[in-house]
């Protein structure tokens, strides 16, 4: 492998990590602002009612459709 082509692979990398960073966080800030303000919300209903491991397999499958999108976007480029 070319130098150049380690350091787009390391790019592009560490811009789907931002993405996914990002991303968390705005979905994370909108679960605890719809909670703090005590709207009515479908979704932070039915998420709230679920067990941890209900909670932990969503959050494993997230991750990993995250990662193999990464894998993905890596191989294409």
């Amino acid at each position: 492998m070319f130098p150049s082509t380690i350091i787009f692979i390391v790019w592009i990398s560490n811009l789907t990590f931002m993405a996914n960073s990002a991303l968390s966080s705005s979905v994370s800030h909108y679960l605890d602002t719809m909670d703090g303000m005590r709207q009515s919300n479908r979704f932070l209903n039915w998420y709230s009612e679920l067990s941890f491991r209900t909670k932990a397999f969503i959050s494993i499958c997230t991750h990993t459709f995250i990662i193999l999108l990464m894998a993905i976007t890596i191989i294409i480029s």
